[in-house]
């Protein structure tokens, strides 16, 4: 199966929450951007990836996990801020 067939599950709203209210902070505005350089950098690295074995895939193959592991600690604090924080549920004064 190809990743890019695969569309990840909505992440469920809190009860009380509602997907259509939606104002942005600057902080949830940070993490994003975080997310996303996080994802550019991962991106690139998997690029990167050699087609044969031998030191540089393996070299390769370092800097790709740890910047999925950054991508993934980008995406956690995201959704972190998001519940926590409650940014994304308020209104439009």
């Amino acid at each position: 199966m190809s990743l890019s067939t695969m569309t990840p599950s909505p992440i469920p709203f809190p009860a009380g929450r509602s997907p259509k209210q939606k104002t942005v902070c600057q902080e949830w505005c940070a993490f994003v951007e975080l997310y996303r350089l996080a994802a550019e950098s991962f991106r690139d690295a998997a690029d990167a990836l050699p087609c044969s074995p031998g030191p540089e895939f393996n070299q390769a193959w370092t800097r790709a996990e740890r910047t999925r592991k950054s991508l993934d600690e980008a995406r956690t604090a995201l959704l972190r801020h998001e519940y926590t924080h409650d940014c994304t549920s308020r209104t439009a004064s």
